[in-house]
């Protein structure tokens, strides 16, 4: 009958979980509460659910492109709303971090989708928020507050290059960034607190408008220096090649 509550509950294997649901009117039913656990203890069922996950190893692109192969309300509202992770080798945009915790919260706003997260590992700490747009013609954004990061020099080259093909293709998907490091390491050199600020705009003539990244602002502090810039990438029309004007 209509408002019946039922608890369901699983275990197969390492994986765990247990779910509150409510009856609606035609059958449907409304998920009230939920755990989810893999190799690890459940945790208390909550409201939007709940999972935590204990995993030999992470890709974090290939987890995003999963989680955001649906857009309906619906099929994002049934997944966790939060999410802790606990794994000894995480793989991201180029970075492999080791002893990880990765604590995700999924935000959500109108016209955007994303996650706020809490990152603790041996190369990095601090916290990430990521925002995907929603409406045409609006980038993402990444807002991160790191207390450390340190960056190997194969690690750094693959970041860079990471980096370089994506704004060579298309400019105007690169998220805006706002980025501050307290302790910021390259290549085995501590080079002290950086900055980064950066957006996407329009650029070009009215009528002719050409995809453009700014960094806004560039700034690196430390006892001995300080550094600061700005700049602008642009795709060169007709070409592969990538345009900057500092």
């Amino acid at each position: 009958p209509t408002g019946a509550r039922e608890w369901t509950r699983l275990e197969l294997g390492s994986l765990k979980a247990a779910v509150l649901t409510e009856a609606g009117p035609n059958g449907s039913l409304r998920q009230l509460r939920s755990a989810w656990s893999y190799d690890a203890p459940l945790p208390e069922p909550v409201p939007g659910g709940r999972a935590v996950l204990a995993l030999p190893r992470l890709d974090l692109s290939a987890w995003q492109a999963e989680a955001g192969t649906s857009s309906r309300p619906e099929d994002l509202q049934a997944l966790p709303q939060s999410v802790l992770i606990r794994t000894p080798e995480l793989l991201a945009g180029g970075r492999r971090l080791s002893g990880v915790v990765l604590d995700l919260q999924r935000q959500a706003t109108p016209g955007e989708e994303g996650w706020l997260a809490r990152l603790v590992s041996d190369q990095a700490a601090g916290t990430v928020d990521w925002r995907e747009a929603r409406r045409p013609g609006t980038e993402g954004r990444i807002k991160a507050r790191l207390s450390r990061l340190q960056l190997p020099p194969a690690e750094a080259d693959n970041v860079a290059d990471s980096m370089a093909g994506l704004l060579d293709r298309a400019p105007a998907s690169v998220p805006a960034l706002d980025i501050e490091i307290d302790d910021f390491e390259l290549r085995g050199h501590r080079l002290g607190k950086l900055a980064v600020e950066a957006v996407n705009r329009a650029a070009g003539e009215s009528g002719n408008p050409r995809a453009e990244w700014q960094l806004t602002r560039l700034q690196l502090n430390n006892p001995d220096a300080r550094l600061t810039a700005n700049g602008r990438w642009q795709a060169v029309a007709g070409s592969n090649r990538r345009h900057k004007a500092q």
